[in-house]
């Protein structure tokens, strides 16, 4: 029995472990089936969203780009949410503004993360990257939720990242 097996000191044999990784993928695709576009965060999302942040922490560089379905556009993110939900997708735009924030209580003890508000090259709607690290030479971000600042930037980028959904949220004026 494969969760038997996993409680045990031994190592798992292959066919354990691809069953393991089935049902993870259907853990997965079931939590991501909570997700609703064009709301705000909400409790439901909750797995979905801790989820791919534990897969974030397991990745390296190297996996993110083969995993990746490639460069995608704001727009194609705007209009197929349901196809890229999930998936590794690359980006390219330029960051207008961004933060850090002291993340709530988590099970993968994640202490804060960066939210960057980014432009796409093919569109003015904004895309909302949540990062766990910026890469190294990047601008260093206000701490929003310790002096309320947020930190103005014209900084050209390249992501890669899971796409989560289509956020509704509170925008100012010429944002971004």
């Amino acid at each position: 029995m494969v969760v038997l097996a996993v409680t045990e000191k031994g190592s798992l044999s292959g066919p354990q472990r691809e069953s393991l990784d089935a049902i993870q993928q259907s853990l997965d695709q079931a939590a991501l089936s909570r997700v609703q576009d064009h709301t705000v965060f909400r409790t439901r999302e909750n797995a979905a969203w801790f989820r791919i942040m534990e897969l974030l922490q397991e990745i390296d560089d190297d996996q993110l780009a083969r995993g990746s379905h490639g460069q995608v556009s704001g727009l194609q993110l705007s209009e197929q949410s349901d196809f890229y939900r999930g998936k590794l997708v690359r980006l390219r735009g330029t960051a207008k503004r961004g933060y850090r924030i002291t993340a709530p209580r988590n099970p993968l003890g994640i202490q804060e993360y960066s939210v960057l508000y980014v432009r796409p090259q093919d569109t003015d709607s904004p895309v909302v990257l949540f990062c766990l690290e910026t890469p190294a030479g990047f601008p260093r971000l206000a701490s929003r939720d310790k002096d309320g600042q947020i930190t103005e930037l014209n900084q050209p980028l390249a992501v890669t990242g899971y796409f989560f959904k289509s956020w509704v949220y509170l925008a100012e004026a010429d944002a971004v």
